[in-house]
């Protein structure tokens, strides 16, 4: 009861802002201010399925709550300088917590040129399938390549086509006992990681490649001759389509990459059932590097996947979507025990409709499968299905 009158009060306050409240803007000498935001909230109902698991029971799970976007932007520009911090919200416990979701600065170099530094968008993969229910978390860990935020300084050209950027970004090293490596290491950069991403627009076509690469050094402690120092190298190239007109709009994504945890571990996106599956109990993590069979090596591991989504503009308040993804690994295991890939799919369909103008209800339903675990005997003999999750909601979102 108490959670629908959150809800009914929730909806109430959005409509009242949509009405009155708008981004608000000023001007104090030669600086303009602006401030905007989103407000969102998802109600819908978890169907969790433990797989083969008997020990952690099939739960329906009513939701309501912020899926942790909700944000507001503060912004400034003078002369050729801008500078943008974005803070999130999220509701836990009835507590208000505050992050920092954006912080950067960007300077206008001239003839469409541009320099960012701080905390932003990683650009690969940069397109995501528009998929709300399960706290917002659209296709992640079933086929999306999500990327998430990250420090870097970034260049960026815009043309009349095309548009390129590349950045250094700050790297994560994981350390080797993560790995399963039996000695001690140090981590040591070889470099940082790079990313790049080219895009092309004409006539409602888009075509967008991205790749990243990342490497560093796991340095052995001990002073032993059969010691040997680890290089961790992750890599990733992906390919985003799309194709609208005022009818139809079609979008994809197809990805490959090795290690790609290196990646997306700083992401947390686990707490979505992400790539690490870690509310299933999976034994291993899709697209993490394992120690080989002596411990004093790892093995690279390699991961594909991606995703499309189908729009249908019904009119301009009314989209109605349909999008699935599948996605792969390889183990990195060896034996009769052992599954040598994993895999993970997704299928989601919904309707948005424009409420108001920027107050936006989307009603959906989204199906997620988690594959087997490694182990094949995970929980039994030859019994390692994690299950899946089936979502069933409306989502609210209003963007002023």
């Amino acid at each position: 009861m108490k959670r629908f009158l959150v809800l009914i009060v929730t909806v109430i306050l959005m409509i009242s802002f949509a009405v009155s409240a708008q981004a608000v803007s000023w001007k104090v000498g030669d600086v303009d201010f602006s401030i905007n935001g989103s407000i969102r909230t998802e109600m819908s109902y978890q169907l969790a399925s433990r797989g083969d698991n008997n020990k952690k029971p099939d739960r329906n799970t009513f939701i309501l709550e912020s899926p942790g976007n909700s944000w507001i932007r503060t912004s400034l520009k003078y002369d050729k300088l801008d500078a943008v911090a974005e803070f999130g919200l999220i509701l836990e416990d009835h507590d208000v917590l505050r992050f920092m979701r954006h912080a950067f600065i960007s300077y206008d170099l001239g003839t469409g040129n541009k320099l960012i530094i701080g905390r932003t968008w990683t650009i690969l993969a940069e397109d995501g399938a528009f998929q709300r229910e399960g706290w917002d978390s659209g296709l992640w860990g079933a086929g999306e390549l999500f990327a998430f935020r990250h420090e870097q300084i970034q260049f960026f050209h815009k043309g009349e086509e095309f548009t390129f950027k590349c950045s250094i970004e700050d790297s994560l090293k994981i350390e080797g006992d993560n790995f399963g490596l039996k000695n001690d290491y140090t981590t040591e950069d070889i470099f940082p990681a790079f990313y790049a991403n080219l895009s092309y627009s004409k006539g409602g076509f888009k075509i967008n490649p991205s790749a990243f690469v990342q490497s560093y050094k796991l340095k052995s402690n001990k002073d032993n001759p059969n010691n040997k120092d680890i290089t961790v190298t992750a890599y990733a190239g992906a390919l985003n389509t799309s194709y609208r007109n005022n009818i139809i709009g079609i979008s994809t994504e197809i990805w490959y990459g090795q290690n790609l945890y290196i990646h997306l571990a700083e992401s947390n996106i686990s707490q979505h059932n992400g790539f690490q599956l870690q509310r299933l109990d999976a034994s291993t993590i899709i697209g993490k590097p394992v120690a080989n069979n002596a411990g004093d090596d790892i093995n690279n591991v390699n991961c594909m996947g991606g995703w499309v989504q189908v729009a249908v503009f019904l009119n301009k308040a009314m989209i109605y979507r349909i999008g699935g993804g599948y996605q792969e690994a390889d183990s990195g295991m060896s034996g009769i025990n052992y599954e040598d890939k994993l895999y993970t799919w997704g299928v989601y369909t919904n309707f948005e409709y424009m409420v108001l103008k920027g107050f936006r209800v989307i009603p959906g339903i989204a199906y997620l499968n988690w594959g087997k675990d490694v182990n094949k005997n995970r929980f039994g003999t030859n019994k390692n299905s994690l299950g899946n999750d089936t979502f069933f909601g409306v989502f609210f979102q209003y963007d002023f």
